[in-house]
Protein backbone atom coordinates (compact mmCIF):
# COMPACT_ATOMS: atom_id res chain seq x y z
CA UNK A 1 0.00 0.00 0.00
CA UNK A 2 1.42 3.15 -0.74
CA UNK A 3 1.64 5.85 1.91
CA UNK A 4 1.09 3.09 4.88
CA UNK A 5 3.27 0.83 5.86
CA UNK A 6 2.90 -2.07 8.80
CA UNK A 7 4.68 -5.01 10.11
CA UNK A 8 2.17 -7.85 11.01
CA UNK A 9 4.08 -9.70 13.07
CA UNK A 10 3.55 -9.96 16.85
CA UNK A 11 5.34 -8.17 19.79
CA UNK A 12 5.56 -8.16 23.27
CA UNK A 13 4.43 -5.38 25.39
CA UNK A 14 7.81 -3.32 24.77
CA UNK A 15 7.31 0.08 23.39
CA UNK A 16 9.58 2.90 21.92
CA UNK A 17 11.20 5.20 24.29
CA UNK A 18 13.16 7.33 22.33
CA UNK A 19 14.80 7.67 18.54
CA UNK A 20 18.24 9.06 18.10
CA UNK A 21 19.93 9.79 14.89
CA UNK A 22 23.61 11.10 14.76
CA UNK A 23 24.72 13.21 11.39
CA UNK A 24 21.48 12.95 9.64
CA UNK A 25 22.20 14.50 6.06
CA UNK A 26 25.91 14.63 7.19
CA UNK A 27 25.32 17.45 9.56
CA UNK A 28 22.01 17.36 11.92
CA UNK A 29 22.05 15.10 15.30
CA UNK A 30 18.62 14.58 16.62
CA UNK A 31 17.19 13.38 19.84
CA UNK A 32 13.24 12.62 19.97
CA UNK A 33 12.62 10.95 23.40
CA UNK A 34 8.46 9.56 23.61
CA UNK A 35 5.59 11.70 26.24
CA UNK A 36 4.47 9.56 28.66
CA UNK A 37 0.84 10.98 26.90
CA UNK A 38 1.62 8.13 24.39
CA UNK A 39 1.14 11.19 21.93
CA UNK A 40 4.49 13.00 20.66
CA UNK A 41 4.66 16.05 18.31
CA UNK A 42 7.47 16.68 16.00
CA UNK A 43 8.09 19.92 14.37
CA UNK A 44 10.98 21.53 12.43
CA UNK A 45 11.74 23.67 9.00
CA UNK A 46 11.58 21.49 5.97
CA UNK A 47 14.68 19.48 4.89
CA UNK A 48 15.88 18.36 8.75
CA UNK A 49 14.76 15.10 8.52
CA UNK A 50 11.15 15.01 9.80
CA UNK A 51 10.34 12.57 7.41
CA UNK A 52 13.61 10.51 7.02
CA UNK A 53 13.55 9.69 10.58
CA UNK A 54 10.22 8.20 10.17
CA UNK A 55 11.34 5.72 7.56
CA UNK A 56 14.27 4.80 9.19
CA UNK A 57 12.66 4.22 12.45
CA UNK A 58 10.40 1.73 10.49
CA UNK A 59 12.94 0.06 8.11
CA UNK A 60 14.34 -0.69 11.54
CA UNK A 61 11.42 -1.85 13.13
CA UNK A 62 9.22 -3.86 10.26
CA UNK A 63 11.62 -6.17 8.93
CA UNK A 64 10.38 -5.15 5.99
CA UNK A 65 12.55 -5.42 2.70
CA UNK A 66 11.81 -2.42 0.91
CA UNK A 67 11.63 -0.14 3.98
CA UNK A 68 14.56 -1.95 4.84
CA UNK A 69 16.24 -0.02 1.56
CA UNK A 70 16.33 3.44 3.82
CA UNK A 71 18.87 2.18 5.90
CA UNK A 72 21.15 1.83 2.89
CA UNK A 73 19.47 5.34 1.07
CA UNK A 74 19.56 7.87 3.45
CA UNK A 75 22.93 9.87 4.64
CA UNK A 76 23.23 9.58 8.47
CA UNK A 77 26.20 8.00 10.72
CA UNK A 78 24.05 6.36 13.30
CA UNK A 79 20.60 6.08 13.51
CA UNK A 80 19.13 4.27 17.14
CA UNK A 81 15.70 3.19 18.59
CA UNK A 82 15.44 2.68 22.72
CA UNK A 83 12.93 0.38 24.09
CA UNK A 84 10.99 0.51 27.17
CA UNK A 85 12.50 -2.27 28.49
CA UNK A 86 16.11 -0.88 27.89
CA UNK A 87 17.57 -2.59 24.96
CA UNK A 88 18.33 -1.01 21.87
CA UNK A 89 18.63 -1.35 18.12
CA UNK A 90 21.37 0.61 16.15
CA UNK A 91 21.64 0.78 12.55
CA UNK A 92 25.34 2.42 12.13
CA UNK A 93 26.43 3.06 8.50
CA UNK A 94 29.45 2.31 7.03
CA UNK A 95 30.09 4.56 4.35
CA UNK A 96 32.43 7.42 5.32
CA UNK A 97 32.23 9.10 1.75
CA UNK A 98 28.74 8.53 0.40
CA UNK A 99 27.63 10.51 3.32
CA UNK A 100 29.51 14.04 2.49
CA UNK A 101 28.52 13.18 -0.62
CA UNK A 102 24.63 12.80 -0.37
CA UNK A 103 22.49 15.41 -1.92
CA UNK A 104 20.34 17.31 0.49
CA UNK A 105 16.97 16.13 -0.84
CA UNK A 106 13.08 17.95 0.47
CA UNK A 107 11.96 15.35 2.71
CA UNK A 108 8.12 15.12 1.52
CA UNK A 109 8.37 14.11 -2.42
CA UNK A 110 10.63 10.86 -1.75
CA UNK A 111 9.79 8.25 -3.86
CA UNK A 112 12.06 5.68 -5.66
CA UNK A 113 12.86 7.13 -8.75
CA UNK A 114 14.55 9.77 -6.27
CA UNK A 115 16.04 7.78 -3.95
CA UNK A 116 18.11 6.29 -6.11
CA UNK A 117 19.96 8.75 -7.32
CA UNK A 118 21.37 9.22 -4.00
CA UNK A 119 24.80 7.50 -2.82
CA UNK A 120 24.31 4.30 -1.36
CA UNK A 121 26.19 3.05 1.54
CA UNK A 122 28.72 0.70 1.20
CA UNK A 123 27.25 -1.80 4.15
CA UNK A 124 24.71 -1.13 7.31
CA UNK A 125 25.48 -2.66 10.76
CA UNK A 126 22.26 -3.35 12.39
CA UNK A 127 23.12 -4.35 16.00
CA UNK A 128 19.88 -5.14 18.76
CA UNK A 129 21.61 -5.15 22.25
CA UNK A 130 19.19 -6.57 24.96
CA UNK A 131 18.63 -5.24 28.30
CA UNK A 132 18.57 -8.47 29.66
CA UNK A 133 22.37 -9.43 29.21
CA UNK A 134 21.69 -11.70 26.61
CA UNK A 135 24.04 -11.90 23.80
CA UNK A 136 23.72 -9.43 21.27
CA UNK A 137 22.67 -9.69 17.89
CA UNK A 138 24.28 -8.15 15.09
CA UNK A 139 23.61 -8.29 11.17
CA UNK A 140 25.49 -6.59 8.17
CA UNK A 141 23.81 -5.38 5.12
CA UNK A 142 24.64 -3.71 1.74
CA UNK A 143 23.27 -3.73 -2.28
CA UNK A 144 24.87 -6.88 -2.76
CA UNK A 145 22.01 -8.18 -0.40
CA UNK A 146 19.41 -7.09 -2.12
CA UNK A 147 20.81 -7.95 -5.41
CA UNK A 148 20.54 -11.34 -4.58
CA UNK A 149 17.13 -10.72 -3.30
CA UNK A 150 16.05 -9.21 -6.88
CA UNK A 151 17.39 -12.39 -8.71
CA UNK A 152 15.75 -14.64 -6.57
CA UNK A 153 12.93 -12.77 -7.17
CA UNK A 154 12.73 -13.83 -10.49
CA UNK A 155 11.58 -17.20 -10.06
CA UNK A 156 8.34 -15.67 -9.08
CA UNK A 157 7.71 -12.52 -11.33
CA UNK A 158 8.16 -11.89 -14.97
CA UNK A 159 11.31 -9.86 -15.22
CA UNK A 160 14.61 -10.56 -15.88
CA UNK A 161 18.62 -9.23 -15.21
CA UNK A 162 19.84 -7.78 -18.34
CA UNK A 163 23.16 -5.93 -16.78
CA UNK A 164 24.73 -6.62 -13.22
CA UNK A 165 21.90 -4.19 -11.59
CA UNK A 166 19.24 -3.59 -14.17
CA UNK A 167 16.11 -5.79 -14.60
CA UNK A 168 13.68 -5.57 -17.42
CA UNK A 169 10.06 -6.26 -16.80
CA UNK A 170 8.83 -8.88 -19.65
CA UNK A 171 5.26 -6.97 -19.89
CA UNK A 172 5.94 -3.64 -20.04
CA UNK A 173 9.50 -3.34 -20.82
CA UNK A 174 10.45 -1.07 -18.08
CA UNK A 175 14.11 -1.33 -16.73
CA UNK A 176 14.82 -1.44 -12.83
CA UNK A 177 17.61 -1.40 -10.77
CA UNK A 178 18.11 -4.05 -7.81
CA UNK A 179 16.64 -1.64 -5.00
CA UNK A 180 13.88 -0.77 -7.25
CA UNK A 181 12.70 -4.19 -7.74
CA UNK A 182 12.46 -4.84 -4.06
CA UNK A 183 10.99 -1.33 -3.58
CA UNK A 184 7.91 -2.52 -5.59
CA UNK A 185 8.40 -6.16 -5.23
CA UNK A 186 10.08 -7.23 -1.76
CA UNK A 187 7.54 -8.17 0.47
CA UNK A 188 6.65 -11.10 -1.92
CA UNK A 189 9.74 -12.77 -0.94
CA UNK A 190 9.92 -16.12 0.96
CA UNK A 191 12.14 -16.77 4.01
CA UNK A 192 14.65 -18.80 1.66
CA UNK A 193 14.86 -16.03 -1.28
CA UNK A 194 16.56 -13.53 1.66
CA UNK A 195 20.30 -13.72 3.19
CA UNK A 196 20.99 -16.26 5.95
CA UNK A 197 20.97 -12.68 8.21
CA UNK A 198 18.29 -10.97 6.82
CA UNK A 199 15.96 -14.01 7.68
CA UNK A 200 17.36 -14.03 11.11
CA UNK A 201 16.54 -9.97 11.44
CA UNK A 202 13.02 -10.43 10.39
CA UNK A 203 12.78 -13.05 13.13
CA UNK A 204 14.11 -11.10 15.87
CA UNK A 205 11.84 -8.06 14.70
CA UNK A 206 8.90 -10.40 15.67
CA UNK A 207 9.85 -11.75 19.02
CA UNK A 208 11.62 -8.31 20.30
CA UNK A 209 10.70 -5.17 18.84
CA UNK A 210 7.39 -3.52 18.83
CA UNK A 211 4.98 -3.01 15.74
CA UNK A 212 5.27 -0.03 13.30
CA UNK A 213 2.94 1.48 11.24
CA UNK A 214 4.09 4.51 8.66
CA UNK A 215 1.45 6.91 7.27
CA UNK A 216 2.63 8.44 4.85
CA UNK A 217 2.00 12.02 3.43
CA UNK A 218 0.72 10.62 0.04
CA UNK A 219 -2.79 8.05 1.60
CA UNK A 220 -5.36 8.17 -1.02
CA UNK A 221 -3.62 6.20 -3.93
CA UNK A 222 -3.15 2.56 -3.55
CA UNK A 223 -1.08 0.65 -5.03
CA UNK A 224 -3.06 -3.23 -5.68
CA UNK A 225 -2.38 -6.56 -7.59
CA UNK A 226 -3.74 -6.91 -10.93
CA UNK A 227 -5.49 -10.59 -11.78
CA UNK A 228 -4.80 -9.40 -15.41
CA UNK A 229 -1.28 -10.00 -15.20
CA UNK A 230 -0.42 -13.55 -15.01
CA UNK A 231 2.61 -13.70 -12.47
CA UNK A 232 3.15 -17.03 -10.17
CA UNK A 233 1.67 -15.01 -7.40
CA UNK A 234 -0.31 -12.11 -8.33
CA UNK A 235 1.15 -8.62 -8.64
CA UNK A 236 1.24 -5.62 -10.43
CA UNK A 237 0.97 -1.44 -9.90
CA UNK A 238 -2.98 -0.99 -10.48
CA UNK A 239 -4.16 2.08 -9.05
CA UNK A 240 -7.31 1.85 -6.51
CA UNK A 241 -8.85 4.22 -4.26
CA UNK A 242 -7.89 3.32 -0.90
CA UNK A 243 -10.99 3.97 0.61
CA UNK A 244 -12.61 1.37 -1.87
CA UNK A 245 -9.97 -1.08 -0.41
CA UNK A 246 -10.57 0.04 2.82
CA UNK A 247 -14.40 -0.69 2.58
CA UNK A 248 -13.50 -4.07 1.33
CA UNK A 249 -11.21 -4.97 4.18
CA UNK A 250 -13.77 -3.54 6.50
CA UNK A 251 -16.42 -6.61 4.79
CA UNK A 252 -13.68 -9.04 5.18
CA UNK A 253 -12.96 -8.29 9.13
CA UNK A 254 -17.42 -8.69 9.75
CA UNK A 255 -17.76 -11.42 7.57
CA UNK A 256 -14.43 -13.14 9.42
CA UNK A 257 -16.25 -12.14 12.70
CA UNK A 258 -19.56 -13.32 11.84
CA UNK A 259 -18.19 -16.78 11.08
CA UNK A 260 -16.15 -16.75 13.98
CA UNK A 261 -19.52 -15.93 16.07
CA UNK A 262 -21.04 -18.99 14.42
CA UNK A 263 -18.83 -21.45 14.88
CA UNK A 264 -19.24 -20.71 18.48
CA UNK A 265 -22.71 -20.43 18.69
CA UNK A 266 -22.68 -24.07 16.84
CA UNK A 267 -20.21 -25.17 19.12
CA UNK A 268 -21.98 -24.03 22.56
CA UNK A 269 -25.94 -25.07 21.08
CA UNK A 270 -24.08 -28.30 20.36
CA UNK A 271 -22.90 -28.84 24.32
CA UNK A 272 -25.72 -27.15 25.91
CA UNK A 273 -27.62 -29.85 26.86
CA UNK A 274 -24.74 -31.46 28.67
CA UNK A 275 -23.68 -28.48 30.08
CA UNK A 276 -27.13 -28.06 31.51
CA UNK A 277 -27.33 -31.27 33.08
CA UNK A 278 -24.08 -30.62 34.85
CA UNK A 279 -25.31 -27.11 35.97
CA UNK A 280 -28.75 -28.50 37.54
CA UNK A 281 -26.67 -31.82 38.66
CA UNK A 282 -24.32 -29.31 41.02
CA UNK A 283 -24.50 -28.84 44.47
CA UNK A 284 -27.30 -26.79 45.83
CA UNK A 285 -26.54 -22.88 44.60
CA UNK A 286 -22.84 -23.59 43.34
CA UNK A 287 -22.50 -22.09 39.72
CA UNK A 288 -26.24 -20.48 39.32
CA UNK A 289 -26.32 -17.00 38.25
CA UNK A 290 -28.48 -14.60 41.06
CA UNK A 291 -32.01 -13.24 39.90
CA UNK A 292 -31.13 -10.20 39.99
CA UNK A 293 -27.78 -10.91 38.03
CA UNK A 294 -29.50 -12.79 35.27
CA UNK A 295 -32.20 -9.89 34.67
CA UNK A 296 -29.62 -7.15 34.55
CA UNK A 297 -26.97 -9.67 32.46
CA UNK A 298 -30.14 -10.03 29.88
CA UNK A 299 -30.94 -6.27 29.51
CA UNK A 300 -27.17 -5.81 29.00
CA UNK A 301 -27.06 -8.21 26.15
CA UNK A 302 -30.21 -6.95 24.80
CA UNK A 303 -28.58 -3.71 24.39
CA UNK A 304 -25.44 -4.44 23.23
CA UNK A 305 -27.11 -6.58 20.65
CA UNK A 306 -29.36 -3.52 19.21
CA UNK A 307 -26.20 -1.37 19.09
CA UNK A 308 -24.34 -4.14 17.16
CA UNK A 309 -27.56 -4.27 14.76
CA UNK A 310 -27.58 -0.62 14.70
CA UNK A 311 -24.03 -0.70 13.32
CA UNK A 312 -25.12 -2.65 10.60
CA UNK A 313 -23.03 -5.77 12.08
CA UNK A 314 -25.02 -8.17 13.62
CA UNK A 315 -28.30 -9.49 12.21
CA UNK A 316 -31.97 -9.34 14.29
CA UNK A 317 -31.36 -11.98 17.34
CA UNK A 318 -34.07 -13.93 19.01
CA UNK A 319 -35.45 -13.25 21.95
CA UNK A 320 -35.60 -15.98 24.79
CA UNK A 321 -37.37 -14.64 27.38
CA UNK A 322 -40.99 -13.90 27.62
CA UNK A 323 -43.20 -11.51 29.54
CA UNK A 324 -42.97 -13.78 32.74
CA UNK A 325 -39.33 -14.17 33.26
CA UNK A 326 -39.11 -12.95 36.59
CA UNK A 327 -41.73 -15.44 38.05
CA UNK A 328 -39.36 -18.04 36.25
CA UNK A 329 -36.48 -16.93 37.62
CA UNK A 330 -37.54 -17.93 41.06
CA UNK A 331 -37.00 -21.48 40.41
CA UNK A 332 -33.04 -23.37 40.54
CA UNK A 333 -34.18 -25.10 37.55
CA UNK A 334 -34.86 -22.30 35.68
CA UNK A 335 -32.65 -20.20 37.23
CA UNK A 336 -29.79 -23.60 36.47
CA UNK A 337 -31.37 -23.05 32.76
CA UNK A 338 -30.38 -19.18 32.48
CA UNK A 339 -27.03 -19.21 34.04
CA UNK A 340 -26.28 -21.11 31.13
CA UNK A 341 -27.65 -19.26 28.52
CA UNK A 342 -26.40 -16.34 29.71
CA UNK A 343 -22.97 -16.95 30.16
CA UNK A 344 -22.93 -18.92 26.05
CA UNK A 345 -24.27 -15.34 25.04
CA UNK A 346 -21.32 -13.39 26.70
CA UNK A 347 -18.85 -15.75 25.24
CA UNK A 348 -20.51 -15.08 21.75
CA UNK A 349 -21.30 -11.68 22.19
CA UNK A 350 -17.21 -11.14 23.10
CA UNK A 351 -16.32 -12.46 19.78
CA UNK A 352 -18.02 -9.15 18.43
CA UNK A 353 -17.19 -6.31 21.01
CA UNK A 354 -13.48 -5.94 19.91
CA UNK A 355 -14.72 -5.28 16.54
CA UNK A 356 -18.18 -3.08 17.10
CA UNK A 357 -15.85 -0.82 19.56
CA UNK A 358 -13.77 0.32 16.38
CA UNK A 359 -16.27 0.11 13.98
CA UNK A 360 -18.85 2.61 16.80
CA UNK A 361 -15.49 5.16 16.86
CA UNK A 362 -14.96 4.77 12.94
CA UNK A 363 -18.62 6.12 12.39
CA UNK A 364 -18.54 8.40 15.29
CA UNK A 365 -15.31 10.47 14.56
CA UNK A 366 -16.48 10.57 10.99
CA UNK A 367 -20.28 11.31 11.32
CA UNK A 368 -19.07 14.32 13.13
CA UNK A 369 -17.25 15.67 10.71
CA UNK A 370 -19.18 15.03 7.52
CA UNK A 371 -22.48 17.55 6.54
CA UNK A 372 -25.34 16.31 4.86
CA UNK A 373 -24.09 13.05 5.32
CA UNK A 374 -23.47 9.53 7.26
CA UNK A 375 -20.99 7.09 6.95
CA UNK A 376 -22.44 3.99 7.93
CA UNK A 377 -21.98 0.09 7.31
CA UNK A 378 -24.70 -1.36 4.32
CA UNK A 379 -26.38 -4.20 7.26
CA UNK A 380 -26.54 -6.45 3.97
CA UNK A 381 -23.44 -6.23 1.99
CA UNK A 382 -21.31 -5.00 5.29
CA UNK A 383 -19.48 -2.44 2.99
CA UNK A 384 -18.72 0.92 4.35
CA UNK A 385 -21.49 3.14 2.53
CA UNK A 386 -22.19 6.87 2.68
CA UNK A 387 -25.98 8.20 2.80
CA UNK A 388 -26.93 11.54 1.54
CA UNK A 389 -29.23 12.88 4.72
CA UNK A 390 -30.11 15.88 3.07
CA UNK A 391 -33.11 15.96 0.71
CA UNK A 392 -33.89 12.97 -0.78
CA UNK A 393 -31.89 9.92 0.73
CA UNK A 394 -29.50 7.72 -1.31
CA UNK A 395 -26.77 5.55 -0.82
CA UNK A 396 -23.16 6.84 -2.69
CA UNK A 397 -19.74 4.59 -2.55
CA UNK A 398 -17.29 6.11 -0.23
CA UNK A 399 -14.69 6.98 -3.15
CA UNK A 400 -17.70 9.97 -4.14
CA UNK A 401 -16.71 12.00 -0.72
CA UNK A 402 -14.20 15.33 -1.25
CA UNK A 403 -10.12 14.59 -0.74
CA UNK A 404 -10.72 15.81 3.07
CA UNK A 405 -12.96 13.54 3.69
CA UNK A 406 -11.48 10.44 2.26
CA UNK A 407 -8.45 11.82 4.03
CA UNK A 408 -10.21 11.69 7.41
CA UNK A 409 -11.45 8.29 6.49
CA UNK A 410 -8.50 6.95 5.74
CA UNK A 411 -6.58 7.95 8.61
CA UNK A 412 -9.34 6.90 11.22
CA UNK A 413 -9.02 3.41 9.95
CA UNK A 414 -5.62 3.35 9.73
CA UNK A 415 -5.46 4.25 13.36
CA UNK A 416 -8.66 1.74 14.36
CA UNK A 417 -7.96 -1.33 12.63
CA UNK A 418 -4.28 -1.59 11.06
CA UNK A 419 -3.07 -1.02 14.72
CA UNK A 420 -2.41 -3.68 17.69
CA UNK A 421 -1.47 -2.20 21.19
CA UNK A 422 2.19 -0.86 21.79
CA UNK A 423 2.01 -0.28 18.10
CA UNK A 424 4.40 2.96 17.45
CA UNK A 425 2.55 5.01 14.81
CA UNK A 426 4.70 7.35 12.30
CA UNK A 427 2.07 9.63 11.24
CA UNK A 428 3.78 12.25 8.48
CA UNK A 429 1.77 15.43 7.96
CA UNK A 430 -1.93 14.47 9.55
CA UNK A 431 -3.19 18.03 8.16
CA UNK A 432 -3.53 17.54 4.56
CA UNK A 433 -6.59 18.22 3.29
CA UNK A 434 -8.21 18.75 6.57
CA UNK A 435 -10.18 21.83 7.77
CA UNK A 436 -8.65 23.86 9.94
CA UNK A 437 -11.81 22.99 12.30
CA UNK A 438 -10.93 19.25 12.08
CA UNK A 439 -6.99 19.99 12.28
CA UNK A 440 -8.06 21.66 15.80
CA UNK A 441 -9.90 18.72 17.13
CA UNK A 442 -7.32 15.76 15.70
CA UNK A 443 -5.71 15.66 18.70
CA UNK A 444 -8.51 14.81 20.84
CA UNK A 445 -9.64 11.86 18.31
CA UNK A 446 -6.70 10.54 18.33
CA UNK A 447 -6.60 10.21 21.84
CA UNK A 448 -10.08 8.81 21.88
CA UNK A 449 -8.51 5.90 19.54
CA UNK A 450 -5.34 5.76 21.63
CA UNK A 451 -8.03 5.06 24.53
CA UNK A 452 -9.57 2.23 22.67
CA UNK A 453 -6.26 0.17 20.60
CA UNK A 454 -3.58 1.51 23.28
CA UNK A 455 -0.47 2.87 20.43
CA UNK A 456 2.13 5.09 20.56
CA UNK A 457 1.71 7.96 18.10
CA UNK A 458 4.90 10.44 16.83
CA UNK A 459 3.34 12.76 14.40
CA UNK A 460 5.17 15.18 12.38
CA UNK A 461 3.54 18.49 11.20
CA UNK A 462 3.45 21.99 10.36
CA UNK A 463 0.63 23.01 11.34
CA UNK A 464 0.01 25.09 14.42
CA UNK A 465 -3.55 23.88 14.60
CA UNK A 466 -2.59 20.58 14.78
CA UNK A 467 -0.62 21.17 17.86
CA UNK A 468 -3.04 23.32 18.97
CA UNK A 469 -1.96 24.63 22.29
CA UNK A 470 -0.22 20.83 23.44
CA UNK A 471 3.24 22.95 23.39
CA UNK A 472 3.99 19.67 25.95
CA UNK A 473 3.46 17.08 23.27
CA UNK A 474 6.28 18.68 21.23
CA UNK A 475 9.86 17.97 20.31
CA UNK A 476 11.56 20.35 17.38
CA UNK A 477 14.13 19.26 15.74
CA UNK A 478 17.31 21.78 15.14
CA UNK A 479 18.39 23.01 12.09
CA UNK A 480 21.82 23.93 14.37
CA UNK A 481 24.67 22.02 12.42
CA UNK A 482 26.64 18.83 14.22
CA UNK A 483 29.88 20.30 15.65
CA UNK A 484 31.17 17.14 13.64
CA UNK A 485 29.38 17.37 10.48
CA UNK A 486 30.62 16.58 7.31
CA UNK A 487 32.41 19.29 5.27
Amino acid sequence: VKGRHMNTRSSSGIRVKSIHAKRLFGMYDHDVVLKDERTTIVFGRNGVGKTVMFKLTHAILSGEMAAMLDLLCYPYSEFKVVLSDGGEVVAVRDDPEGASQAELLVEEREDVAVRNKRKVADQVRLTYSPASGEPVNSFAINEGTFNKLASRLERHLPFHRVAPDRWRDNETGEGMSALEVIARWGEMSDDDDVSKELREWRGLVGNRLPQSLLIQAQRLIRVGHSSARQYIRPEGATIRDTVLAYSADLKNRIDQTLAQYGREAQRLDQTYPQRLLQQASAPAGEGLMEQSVISESLQTMKQQQAEYQALGILGEQPQEMGPNQDALLTTDVYRAAMSVYVRDAQEKLKIVHNLAQRVQLLLKLIGEKFSNKKLKVDPKTHDLVVESTHGHVQQLSVNALSSGEQHQLVLAYDLLFRTQPNTLVLLDEPELSLHVEWQERFLEDLKAVIDVVGFDALLATHSPYIINGHNELTVGLSVRVSPDADR
